[in-house]
Formats: C-alpha cells, sequence, structure tokens
C-alpha cells in the first residue's frame, strides 16, 4: 500500500542548539534593532517576532522585554558616555514623546554637551 504522504526532513527532528555566545550575540543584535529602528520595547513579546526569531533561530530563548531594557539600560551607561559626561560642565536633556496611530508608545531622548 502506497501512500503520497512526504518524508520529513530530518532537521525536524534534531534538537537546535544555540551557545552561549551565540545567545548574547543574537540578544545584542535584537536590542540594536529595537534602539536603532526606534521601535516599542514590546516588539520583543509580538507573536510574530517570536515566530520569526523561532525560525531563524531555532533553540533561541528569547528573553522578555525587562532583560531587553536592561541591556538596553547598560548600552547606554558604558564607560565612553560616563567620561563625556563627567568631563563637560554643561548639559542639556530634552525628550521626546508620542503615540503611534495604533497608540504604541515611543520615547526618544536627546542629550547635548556643550564644549
Amino acid at each position: 500500500m502506497v501512500t503520497n504522504r512526504k518524508q520529513l526532513p530530518l532537521d525536524r527532528f534534531v534538537k537546535h542548539t544555540v551557545t552561549s555566545y551565540m545567545a548574547q550575540h543574537i540578544t545584542k543584535l535584537i536590542s540594536s534593532v529595537v534602539v536603532r529602528g526606534l521601535h516599542p520595547i514590546t516588539l520583543v513579546e509580538g507573536n510574530h517576532f517570536r515566530k520569526l526569531i523561532n525560525e531563524l533561530a531555532p533553540g533561541y530563548e528569547l528573553p522578555s522585554r525587562y532583560t531587553f531594557t536592561r541591556k538596553m539600560e547598560n548600552l547606554y551607561a558604558s564607560q565612553h558616555l560616563k567620561k563625556k559626561l563627567c568631563s563637560n560642565l554643561h548639559i542639556s536633556l530634552t525628550t521626546d514623546m508620542w503615540a503611534s496611530n495604533r497608540i504604541v508608545p515611543f520615547w526618544k531622548p536627546l542629550l547635548t554637551t556643550l564644549n
């Protein structure tokens, strides 16, 4: 008896492993996409985004938005920024907040130093 079922590919049965280094690198890349693309941090919680990451990096466990928030705060708290702020006496901090048509909140800080 012959059936018309297709044979499943072998990679469907093999568990993909993501090393610690790869996971850190993927997390850093996702943080960069969120920050540089001015996307809301809730992007990482979306079902479609999670499906995309699962297809691109099977075995990668996507951190929560709180973890990404901490990662982004660490990016801005780098030693270079601290040195630059400490060496300037005049600093101006401006923020801009808005919501998209779908009521997605955005926040953009702008830090200007005067020498």
